[in-house]
């Protein structure tokens, strides 16, 4: 093959330094113009993985509430405030062991399952170790006006709308009052129901019927002779 020879006073082109910031700028307009639509399929990735989270914790209560004669898991069972032993510790003990244990100081912290923590909320430092989900404590019965009362499966109604689980402020594992819901994936806050099922509320649909409990008292029902912790759906 003959080889093609160039004059040796021939030198290659270099780029001028006005090229050079010009394509550094238009690599800038690119990058800008790019990064709102990484960040909002990092966000659908991270509610994704939240409603997978949300659908794990479901499927672990449903299986408490089948080995335990149908009793709904309460968020504190002993309903002690002083010594305490909260739904998702009763979860990690029967199905999902404690990942670790952390001194500070004369405290001890535990880091739960990956499961409990939603990848959307930022923890903060008294709460770094709490689960972000929460129980919804007007299905378990401890929002009864008497007191709380323990309740069976019997009792829901309409599983497809009774809220078991859902995002939650950090430090809050119970879901009281619609003050207590957050809504960390793009105004939208994710849940899980009683049949299993997974999905999501934007901010109108938690403030029906009310804004204090919204729709946390649909899909069960109480005794008969209580009109305070349920509302039926008509």
């Amino acid at each position: 093959m003959k080889k093609t020879h160039f004059p040796n006073n021939v030198t290659p082109r270099r780029f001028t330094l006005i090229e050079l910031l010009v394509v550094i700028a238009i690599i800038a307009i690119l990058a800008a113009m790019l990064m709102p639509a990484l960040q909002q399929a990092r966000e659908t990735a991270k509610g994704t993985n939240c409603l997978s989270n949300l659908k794990q914790i479901g499927f672990y209560n449903r299986l408490y509430q089948e080995e335990s004669g149908d009793w709904i898991l309460q968020r504190d069972p002993g309903h002690d405030s002083t010594v305490a032993k909260y739904w998702y510790k009763i979860l990690s003990e029967k199905y999902a062991p404690v990942r670790q244990t952390i001194n500070v100081g004369s405290n001890y912290y535990r880091l739960y399952a990956g499961f409990f923590y939603c990848p959307s909320t930022t923890p903060t430092v008294d709460n770094a170790f709490s689960p972000s989900y929460g129980i919804n404590t007007w299905l378990t019965g401890e929002n009864h006006q008497a007191g709380p009362i323990f309740r069976k499966t019997t009792s829901i109604t309409r599983p497809s709308i009774a809220i078991l689980h859902a995002d939650a402020k950090y430090g809050y594992e119970t879901l009281k009052y619609v003050s207590y819901l957050p809504f960390p994936h793009k105004e939208r806050i994710n849940l899980v129901f009683a049949d299993g099922h997974t999905g999501s509320y934007v901010p109108a649909q938690c403030n029906v019927p009310d804004t204090y409990m919204g729709p946390l008292r649909y899909g069960f029902k109480c005794i008969p002779s209580c009109t305070y912790c349920w509302r039926d759906l008509k």
